[in-house]
């Protein structure tokens, strides 16, 4: 990985993921759920990119 990506994954990604995990973790009823579709997001956006960014 190059250090653009590192940098904007720790100015950018991390930060964006915590915040939803807090909005999440304050839900009870529905503290799966929103977990989960945030998991499945991640690894789908995971997954696109790298198939994007195979022939690179």
């Amino acid at each position: 990985m190059s250090f653009v990506t590192i940098l904007f994954a720790l100015v950018f990604v991390i930060p964006l993921l915590v915040f939803i995990f807090s909005i999440i973790w304050k839900d009870k009823d529905k503290r799966k759920i929103g977990a989960l579709v945030i998991a499945v997001l991640v690894v789908f956006a995971i997954i696109v990119a790298s198939i994007v960014n195979r022939g690179k």
